[in-house]
């Protein structure tokens, strides 16, 4: 499947919910199949990969440029460490996560294109669950300046609701501000079932960290302090007996009249 919907520094729901629940009243909820590969009409190709228990060990993906490879490492149960390697010779890159007492996400630190970058600052409200947190970028003198802050909302399943994002320049002025919506069907996210929610986000698999799948997202603009729709992608899903999804049809456009197919997936699975 694409990764779409939102820029690498909204590294979001990794930080929104590192457990899942399993009890989530859902379609699909009771499938034990794990993925095997995905493949869709624009040549991008994933393949994960299981320890004898079934256990994820890593995913592998590839496209028209590289062929990539992800690892997780997890302590307790709990994610710390994603190692990546690339084909294209890029060095690899290692996200490390610091949790706190409560097992909650404190912080990320990562390292790309030499750049290293730090997600901190992270408020959980009553419920436990996150509300806010600030991206921030290393400088020469040691300090860390702030690029980003996000407030996010997330539904009773534990889905990613709303996320509003302020990019920001020299002396934190503004330079962009921008609001996503999403909408969800109700069946289980055959990826909730391998990974931490920390783990798709850190590669960009944004789709993949929902404990249901995503069917619409609404991209909003300020230009004038005023939100307007500056861009919308929908998914229809074809599912099996089980409720898992085998086919998806995503779409791209500015409003519900104008959109197009943007390309077609297929998933398959193995028993576990």
């Amino acid at each position: 499947m694409k990764k779409v919907l939102i820029p690498v520094l909204a590294l979001t729901l990794a930080v929104a919910s590192c457990s899942k629940n399993d009890t989530a009243p859902d379609n699909g909820g009771n499938s034990t199949k794990l993925l095997s590969r995905t493949e869709d009409t624009n040549g991008d190709v994933e393949i994960f990969s299981y320890d004898a228990s079934g256990k994820f060990l890593s995913i592998a993906d590839s496209n028209s440029y590289r062929i990539q490879a992800d690892s997780a490492v997890y302590k307790n149960g709990i994610l710390t460490n994603i190692y990546r390697q690339s084909s294209t010779g890029m060095p690899g890159i290692t996200h490390n996560f610091v949790f706190d007492a409560n097992n909650r996400l404190a912080k990320i630190v990562f390292v790309s294109s030499g750049q290293i970058w730090k997600i901190d600052s992270l408020v959980y409200n009553s419920a436990g669950t996150l509300s806010s947190f600030y991206n921030l970028r290393a400088e020469p003198n040691g300090t860390y300046t702030i690029v980003a802050s996000n407030e996010i909302t997330v539904d009773a399943n534990g889905n990613l609701a709303t996320m509003t994002v302020k990019e920001l320049g020299g002396a934190g002025t503004l330079v962009l501000k921008r609001k996503d919506v999403y909408s969800y069907d109700n069946h289980r996210n055959p990826y909730s079932r391998i990974a931490s929610p920390a783990f798709w986000i850190v590669r960009e698999d944004y789709y993949a960290a929902s404990t249901n799948n995503i069917t619409r997202v609404e991209e909003y603009h300020y230009p004038n302090g005023t939100p307007v729709l500056d861009e919308l992608d929908t998914n229809k899903y074809t599912y099996d007996a089980d409720g898992d999804i085998i086919a998806v049809e995503h779409y791209e456009g500015t409003t519900d009249a104008d959109l197009k197919l943007d390309y077609k997936s297929v998933l398959k699975y193995i028993a576990k």
